[in-house]
């Protein structure tokens, strides 16, 4: 989606940061080559993948689940699409 809302605000004539911040949010490695390269949040894929399928074994074996909340770490890789601090 961010891919998008980029390439619209520039086929538009937006100036990316300067009129409209963009930021993404899934942390695709494509996202640092774009023009100018998308800010984004780089999620925990294997780590998520690996939780769910713990607990969905323990659900599936009739044990409980070790928690009803799982809180992993994010990142965030801020590039040149969001303005900061405008003032």
């Amino acid at each position: 989606m961010a891919y998008g809302a980029l390439n619209a605000a520039l086929g538009r004539g937006f100036r990316v940061p300067e009129d409209i911040s963009i930021h993404g949010f899934d942390g695709l490695e494509h996202s640092a080559f774009t023009r100018p390269a998308l800010s984004t949040v780089s999620l925990p894929l294997l780590e998520m993948g690996t939780k769910s399928a713990e607990t969905l074994s323990r659900i599936m074996n009739h044990e409980h689940p070790e928690t009803h909340s799982v809180l992993l770490p994010c990142s965030h890789m801020a590039r040149s699409t969001v303005a900061w601090n405008r003032g």
